[in-house]
């Protein structure tokens, strides 16, 4: 938590991905609100973004998510002797989130939720 205070208090851009696991990307789970403390005391600006990724052949849960017991070596060779990836992403507005963290985390999940259906 600390070096996330520092590293915004300094002016860097922090990007977070408050799941705090990884998943096959088919669901969004719930985000640990901790992870969000921070930028809730330093008030900064927050923006809930989504990345997805399409294979013309393959499945990306087994492909490109990294997750499950998969060893990395072998996933990331395998991922780059992949024709193409094709990722598209979305942003909500960056803004000054009212609430505690914990409302905060709900809020962002829920957009991210909305931009993804």
């Amino acid at each position: 938590m600390n070096r996330i205070r520092d590293a915004i208090a300094g002016g860097s851009v922090v990007v977070l991905f408050p799941e705090g696991t990884s998943s096959d990307g088919s669901t969004v789970l719930p985000f640990k609100s901790a992870l969000l403390e921070s930028a809730v005391q330093l008030r900064c600006q927050i923006a809930a973004a989504s990345i997805d990724y399409a294979l013309e052949e393959g499945s990306v849960a087994d492909e490109v998510c990294y997750w499950r017991d998969m060893t990395l070596v072998p996933h990331l060779l395998n991922l780059l002797f992949k024709r193409e990836i094709r990722a598209s992403y979305s942003f909500s507005p960056a803004k000054v989130r009212a609430g505690n963290r914990k409302e905060i985390a709900r809020e962002l999940r829920h957009e991210i939720v909305s931009i993804r259906s």
